[in-house]
C-alpha cells in the first residue's frame, strides 16, 4: 500500500484509488482510468502568458489549467469541445495549440472540476 500525493508515482501502480477530502473518488487501474476519461486536455500556447491564462480560466468548458513548460495544459469538459477549439481558432491570444492523450493528473484533476459541479448534497 503507498499514499502519495505526487500523481506521477500513483500512476505507476497496478491499482489506484483517488482519494479527496477522505473521500474516494474512483478506483480502478490508472490506464483503465485515463481510457475512460470522457473529457479532452489540450496544450494552449501564446506570447503572452498571463494574459492568456486569465482568458483561459474565464472559459465554462475549461476544467482543469496547469503550467506545462511553456504551454499551459488544459482539460475541457466534452460537452464543451468544439465550442473551445473555436475559440482557440480565433483569439489572438492562442499561437499554438493540440490535443493530447490526457494523463493520470488530468482525470483527477477532471474528477475534482466534477465535484465542483455537482450540486450540494444534504448531510444525511
Amino acid at each position: 500500500l503507498l499514499a502519495t500525493p505526487y500523481m506521477d508515482e500513483a500512476a505507476r501502480c497496478h491499482r489506484v484509488g483517488l482519494i479527496h477530502q477522505g473521500r474516494l473518488l474512483i478506483e480502478d487501474a490508472p490506464a483503465a482510468l485515463t481510457r475512460r476519461f470522457p473529457h479532452r486536455a489540450y496544450l494552449v500556447s501564446g506570447d503572452d502568458r498571463q494574459s492568456l491564462e486569465a482568458a483561459l480560466e474565464a472559459r465554462r468548458e475549461l476544467m482543469a489549467l496547469t503550467p506545462h513548460g511553456g504551454a499551459l495544459r488544459v482539460v475541457v469538459r466534452q460537452a464543451g469541445q468544439s465550442r473551445f477549439e473555436g475559440w482557440l481558432r480565433e483569439d489572438d491570444r492562442v499561437t499554438e495549440f493540440e490535443s493530447v492523450q490526457p494523463d493520470f493528473e488530468d482525470v483527477f484533476l477532471g474528477l475534482l472540476a466534477e465535484q465542483d459541479d455537482a450540486p450540494a448534497q444534504e448531510a444525511a
